[in-house]
């Protein structure tokens, strides 16, 4: 069973990405989705959107969310994609140090945690990204 919820948030063609602070303790400096665990009671998807809000300060109903399994090497997630036309006003919390709204060649020269660039592949795949 799936334990995280991860939003990709895209807007003009750029996908959110959050820097972790450098005293976290997995994969510091890295830049990453918004996302974190599911607590207990909580689905995915509400999961995502808790997190979302508590990461960045962005609000997001479950109706503009869409479900997308992304396949890894060795299992298999479900990513949850917001597609919007405007680029958001980002409150980073105490997690983050720094983010940025990244195209798809952007994103690839970012120090990135490992498997964001198989999601990053699959949301151009899918028709998210360019």
């Amino acid at each position: 069973m799936q334990k995280s919820s991860t939003v990709a948030l895209i807007s003009s063609n750029k996908i959110l990405l959050l820097k972790r602070g450098e005293t976290a303790p997995w994969q510091p400096n890295k830049y990453c989705l918004p996302g974190g665990g599911v607590e207990v009671n909580e689905n995915l998807i509400d999961a995502g959107i808790r997190e979302l809000f508590e990461e960045t300060g962005i609000i997001l109903e479950t109706s503009q969310l869409t479900p997308l399994t992304i396949n890894y090497p060795k299992y298999s997630k479900l990513v949850f994609v917001c597609n919007k036309d405007n680029l958001y006003d980002v409150k980073l919390n105490w997690e983050h140090s720094d983010y940025q709204w990244a195209s798809y060649i952007e994103s690839f020269s970012m120090a990135l945690v490992p498997g964001l660039d198989v999601t990053i592949k699959a949301l151009c795949h899918w028709g998210y990204l360019i």
